[in-house]
Order: C-alpha cells, then structure tokens, then sequence
C-alpha cells in the first residue's frame, strides 16, 4: 500500500470493503526488482524454445508450459507496475494505490497468474500418471479434484479473493491463519503428499518397463532417464512449494520460477532424444525375441506412445 494511504482514507465506493480487507501488497526494491525482470527474461525464452522444439504441436505439457511461462510475466510485470524505483525504503516501494494494488497484485498477480502456475504443475503431476499407469477411473479423478480443491487451492486463494468480503485479512490473527496455519501446516504438507504420492506411482510403472525391456539396453537407459526427470521435477515442485509457503518475501516469485524452469526442463525437453537419437523411446521398433515376448514388447511400446504424447 502507497505510504501516503493510511487505513482511514480508502476511497467511497462498492468495493471500499473489500479493498480495505484485503491482503496489503508489499512492493520491494533492489534485489526484488532484478528478480523480476530475471523471472520475465527466463520465461519469455523457455516459451521462445517451446515453440522452437514444438512449433504447431500442441500436447498437453507444452500447453502448461506455456500457460505457467505466460503467467509468471504476468504476475512479474504486474509487480513492476507498482514499483517505485525512486523509493529509498524496501516496505514503501509500492507506487500504486490500495484499491490497484488489491486488484493487481491480490486478484490478477497471485488469485489468477501464480493459482494457473500451480494448476498447470499439478495437473502434470497427475496427467502423468495417468498416461503412464493407464488409471482412467472417474472416481479417482473426482476425489483429486477435491483434495486439491481444499488442501492446495482453498489455503490461499479465497483468502486473497472473496473472503476480505467478510473479514480483514490484515489483523494479526488472520495473518497468522493464512501465512503460517494454511501455508505451512497445510499447504506444504498437502503438496508433499500429492506430488510424492503419483511419483511413487509412476516411478514403480517406469521401472517395470526398464525390467521389461532388459533386452533393449537402449529403451532400458531412456526410461531410466525418465525416471530421473519425474523424480527431479517432484523435488523442485516440492522445494517451490517450501519456499511459497516459509519464504513469504521473495516466495511468490521465486515460486513460479521453480515450476516454469521444472515444467519445461524435466519434462518438456527431451533429454531421451539428445541421448539416444538412433534408440530413443519414440523411433525405435519393438522387437521379438526367439521366446515370443511379443506382448511384453506391445505393452513397452504403448508405453512408449503414451510417455511420448505427454513429454
């Protein structure tokens, strides 16, 4: 909020309340500032590269790659609006008035942009899952639609949209219950079981599929590589969500960077093909060896299809 606004000169209108509820945005300066421009720079060359290596291909990863990238120049570029960069003190760095602010950084920054960046990662997570285990169950995907509906999404993002319409999320208690209660005894815990949780899942598929293909050593090295992406994308995405939720300053940003750099980088990038360009996952033939493994080898190389159509 500007310094020159105090709590009692909001101006009249329909939305006084909810403006004056609302989180207050803190704008900082210096270092903060570099990082954004830092931020738009990385993302705008991650969606240079994914139409380079896509072109008109539009999967499913390369959309939410492009979706997280968008959103973290969005947010970034939302954030420089309200600096003020002649300002000498980091806490009254915000040039931009309380009702902008409520609605730039609170309702577009954080409840639209940094809400589509974890969207994109946990639908990945999952999307995953399903390609690569085969698991289409309707319930299962109506009872994750749910924990993440309340353990992921409903800890932060009523309490920067609808909820200041009934309370003042600036009181020292409400402050406490979203930064510490909802992010760090909630969200985070929630985020780890999530991630952790299909990755056990596929890594298990991954590794039946090395086993499976042990007379391949090509297809062998290609899952295992695989399986090093998947694990290092979770250990981002769970140090993303470690950092949004104890490291409140610097988080949010720092947050879309992390998911954004995982999405396109562990997953997006194809890693297998730079590798094994004769051998990789997506140009080599099953085989069929004197023992009639024909079904084995159908089973890796719809494997195969499924792993290529998300990565």
């Amino acid at each position: 909020m500007n310094i020159s606004e105090s709590a009692s000169s909001f101006p009249n209108g329909w939305d006084s309340l909810w403006v004056e509820n609302s989180v207050i945005a803190v704008v900082l300066i210096g270092n903060f500032t570099k990082l954004l421009y830092f931020a738009i720079a990385l993302s705008a060359a991650i969606i240079i590269h994914s139409w380079i290596i896509h072109k008109f291909k539009f999967r499913i990863l390369r959309i939410c790659t492009e979706v997280a990238a968008w959103s973290t120049i969005l947010q970034c570029a939302l954030y420089l609006y309200c600096t003020d960069m002649e300002a000498t003190d980091d806490y009254v760095g915000n040039s931009c008035s309380a009702r902008l602010s409520a609605y730039l950084m609170n309702a577009v920054g954080t409840g639209l942009a940094s809400t589509l960046i974890q969207m994109c990662d946990n639908y990945v997570i999952f999307h995953r899952y399903v390609v690569i285990t085969g698991d289409k169950s309707l319930v299962h995907r109506v009872l994750v639609g749910i924990f993440v509906l309340v353990f992921l999404y409903a800890t932060f993002w009523p309490f920067i949209t609808f909820l200041p319409w009934l309370i003042n999320m600036n009181t020292p208690f409400n402050t406490d219950l979203m930064n510490v209660y909802m992010y760090q005894y909630i969200f985070f815990p929630s985020y780890i079981l999530y991630d952790v949780f299909y990755t056990s899942f596929v890594i298990h598929k991954l590794y039946q599929l090395m086993h499976n293909s042990v007379s391949d050593s090509n297809r062998k090295s290609s899952f295992r590589i695989l399986v090093i992406k998947t694990i290092l994308h979770n250990l981002i995405s769970i140090s993303a969500a470690a950092i949004y939720s104890f490291y409140l300053i610097y988080g949010y940003i720092i947050f879309d960077i992390l998911l954004v750099v995982s999405l396109h980088f562990c997953l997006n990038w194809k890693f297998e093909n730079l590798f094994f360009r004769r051998g990789s996952l997506v140009t080599r033939l099953p085989s069929i060896n004197a023992h009639g493994a024909v079904a084995i080898h159908s089973q890796v190389g719809d494997a195969i299809r499924k792993v290529s159509s998300v990565a």
